[in-house]
């Protein structure tokens, strides 16, 4: 897929914005607080709903103004696709894809796909679990609406079933309602999680020994719960969190299930978050990032937007090289200086103040 303009309007430090895009690379160079994240944050929007930056969607209307608008035209093999949000302060996003509001998130996920690898991505190795899971939950929801909803219907009952541990509720019945949800849901997103991660360990591991010189990765995911079949799955969740209930009432929150799950990563058979260095922490995110745009193209057919911010400042010039031979598609990448010469640009940008010349 091939995003082909970008609209903007008092979208952060964007007054006016009609940016047309093509197939390649396209950079976006310029000083500190230009402007150049805020575009691949407006892509973001538009792909998942949400910012990556913020949850509020004032911090991303241009000050003094009331509503932003961010617009998306795509080319798809099965079709064009156009995207148009509507951020007001205080209220909730209006989106419409193709001319159509929706009505839940789950039916704007899968018409623009994209991955982005953004510098706070490198605690996805040194951080906790969470940001972990996220990686997974983001990849996921952009290819099945339906791995989306069963997230969504998990976390629901999983608040339903901490607020009654927290009030001191003893009824077993009670909680009986609210595991069989969890389970019954959990049991997809644990499934679906687990296929994910053995799609991509091979090409994440291949991709970080390509870009670090033959240096060995590992991707593994950890959950209490055993890999099976979605039914398999289920049944030892259930039996996981009755068996769990009476630790989980004494410290008041839910101690099992796929909110509590794991991706392991290991380099030269070491736990990376321990051990592994600045740089080997940068490039096994690339790793994953890209196993991801490969995974995705694999089973959807398109390739997605791959955007990296400010992705090269601590990559040495063989690392560079590296990256940008599995660098194909339509890609978005800001840096703080001119690019380097041995990428191949199709188009590239200063950024400053909000503007751009090309």
């Amino acid at each position: 897929m091939i995003i082909s303009q970008l609209v903007l309007k008092d979208f952060r430090n964007y007054q006016q914005l009609q940016l047309s895009l093509g197939d390649g690379l396209s950079v976006f160079w310029g000083g500190n607080a230009q402007g150049k994240t805020n575009l691949l944050e407006a892509v973001h929007v538009c792909c998942l709903g949400k910012s990556h930056r913020t949850v509020q969607s004032a911090e991303m209307v241009s000050y003094g103004k009331e509503n932003a608008q961010i617009g998306l035209r795509v080319k798809r093999h099965d079709g064009p696709r156009h995207i148009q949000v509507m951020l007001q302060a205080n209220k909730h996003k209006r989106i419409s894809v193709s001319g159509v509001p929706i009505r839940r998130m789950s039916e704007l996920m899968g018409h623009v796909q994209c991955v982005l690898f953004a510098p706070e991505d490198l605690q996805l190795i040194k951080g906790g679990p969470s940001l972990r899971r996220k990686y997974m939950d983001t990849a996921l929801c952009q290819m099945s609406p339906a791995y989306f909803s069963s997230l969504m219907q998990y976390n629901a009952a999983l608040s339903q079933r901490n607020a009654l541990l927290k009030k001191g509720i003893e009824e077993e019945t009670v909680y009986d309602a609210y595991e069989q949800t969890m389970a019954h849901v959990g049991a997809k997103v644990l499934w679906y999680r687990q296929q994910f991660c053995i799609e991509i360990e091979p090409m994440a591991a291949r991709l970080y020994s390509d870009i670090a010189n033959g240096e060995p990765m590992r991707v593994m995911y950890r959950s209490q719960v055993p890999q099976g079949t979605e039914q398999e799955i289920e049944k030892a969740l259930t039996e996981a969190l009755k068996n769990a209930r009476p630790a989980d009432k004494r410290r008041y929150i839910t101690g099992v299930g796929p909110h509590r799950d794991d991706l392991q990563i290991v380099i030269r058979d070491k736990e990376a978050r321990s051990y592994a260095s600045q740089g080997q922490q940068r490039t096994a995110v690339l790793a994953l990032k890209l196993a991801e745009v490969a995974r995705m193209q694999a089973r959807s057919g398109h390739r997605p937007v791959l955007m990296l911010d400010d992705v090269l400042s601590e990559l040495d010039l063989k690392r560079q090289q590296a990256l940008t031979e599995h660098v194909e598609g339509q890609v978005l990448l800001t840096t703080a200086t001119r690019p380097p010469e041995h990428l191949k640009a199709a188009k590239i940008f200063k950024v400053e103040q909000g503007k751009l010349t090309e």
